[in-house]
């Protein structure tokens, strides 16, 4: 039997033109994979950022109307929302940049800092005041101003980043 010519290159020509638009579409299929994984990690990444931003937020605020009272129930409050921001962070760390764990982490440990020192002032210290209003603290002389100063920049950080991963500038 003699295969003509013609009809080998036919047939390897159309053998190569299939084997082309086959792998052409596995990588158009492939890319849009690719694509939508992204969006769905970015999504959750979102999504991460802002369950940890509101925890972190509701614990500073719950401490800031409570830093008045001195029973052991606004303790216990502050005690409970960092518990559950900190379980918060480690459950959803796998969508955090290390430097975003970072900061929520320090934040953490910031706030409760905070707590301790304002505690441990007189009652009525301008430091204390201030910190329970919305205007920023400047670092004072005490030891609690400048806890409460550094964690309001370490506030205004992870506001920013956060603002940023949102809009899209950081992925």
């Amino acid at each position: 039997m003699r295969v003509n010519l013609e009809q080998l290159i036919t047939a390897l020509l159309t053998f190569a033109g299939t084997v082309l638009v086959t792998a052409v579409g596995f990588w158009q299929w492939r890319r849009s994979q690719l694509r939508e994984e992204r969006s769905e990690y970015r999504a959750s990444r979102i999504n991460a950022l802002r369950e940890v931003w509101e925890a972190l937020a509701d614990a500073e605020a719950d401490h800031r109307k409570n830093l008045r009272r001195s029973d052991r129930e606004a303790a216990q409050d502050l005690r409970r929302h960092l518990i559950e921001a900190n379980l918060l962070i480690l459950r959803r760390s796998p969508f955090l940049l290390p430097e975003e764990l970072e900061m929520a982490q320090q934040f953490t440990q910031l706030l409760t800092e905070v707590n301790i020192l304002f505690r441990a002032e007189p009652r009525q210290s301008e430091d204390s005041i201030l910190w329970e209003t919305s205007r920023k603290v400047s670092a004072g002389e005490t030891m609690a101003a400048q806890a409460a100063s550094d964690l309001e920049s370490l506030r205004e950080k992870l506001a920013d980043r956060y603002g940023a991963v949102v809009g899209g500038d950081i992925q």
